[in-house]
C-alpha cells in the first residue's frame, strides 16, 4: 500500500519564516514515512551569492521541490492552481498552502479537483457561504451587532429580534 502524500505549497522559497515552518513540517511529516513534496511559484538556488539553505536543507531530506510555472502576465494564480492539482493527482497529496496566495492557489486546485471528480463541493453550503443575492444564514450574523450590548439594550441580533 502506498504511504499518503502531502504538498506543501508556498509562493517562494528563500529563507525566512515560512520556509522554516514549511521545512519543520515537512520534517516531521516524511520521518513518520509520508511522501512529501514542496511546490512553489517562486526559487531562488542562492541568496546573496550563497546557496540556498533550505533548499539544501531539502534535497539533504530527500524531500523534492518543484517549481510551479506560469506562462504570460495573466491568470498566474489559475495556472499555479493548475499545477497543483495535477502534482496532486498523479501523487494522492493532501495539499497544504503557507502564506495567503498559496492557500488561494491550493483553494482553486481543489475546486478544481473536485469538478473534475464529479464530486459535490463538501466543504461549504449555502448556510454558511451566502451567494450574491442571498442573505446571510442567522448564524452567521448572530452577536454582529454595531453597538456593544448593555443590560438595558442587549444585542437585537444575539436575542433573536431582527
Amino acid at each position: 500500500m502506498m504511504s499518503p502524500g502531502i504538498l506543501f505549497v508556498a509562493p517562494w522559497l528563500f529563507d525566512g519564516g515560512v520556509e522554516r515552518v514549511m521545512e519543520q513540517k515537512a520534517r516531521w511529516f516524511a520521518a513518520r514515512g509520508y511522501r512529501v513534496r514542496i511546490a512553489v511559484a517562486q526559487l531562488r538556488a542562492t541568496l546573496s551569492g550563497h546557496p540556498n539553505p533550505v533548499l539544501a536543507r531539502f534535497k539533504t531530506l530527500g524531500i523534492p521541490v518543484t517549481v510551479l510555472p506560469v506562462y504570460g502576465p495573466r491568470l498566474h494564480i489559475t495556472q499555479r492552481a493548475l499545477g497543483i492539482a495535477g502534482l496532486a493527482v498523479r501523487n494522492g497529496s493532501i495539499l497544504v498552502g503557507h502564506d495567503l496566495l498559496a492557500n488561494l492557489e491550493v483553494l482553486v486546485a481543489k475546486r478544481m479537483l473536485r469538478v473534475v471528480s464529479g464530486r459535490s463541493p463538501k466543504a461549504t453550503s449555502r448556510s454558511s457561504f451566502p451567494t450574491r443575492g442571498s442573505t446571510p444564514s442567522r448564524s452567521l450574523v448572530r452577536g454582529a451587532c454595531c453597538r456593544p450590548p448593555t443590560a438595558s439594550s442587549p444585542c437585537p441580533t444575539a436575542s433573536g429580534a431582527r
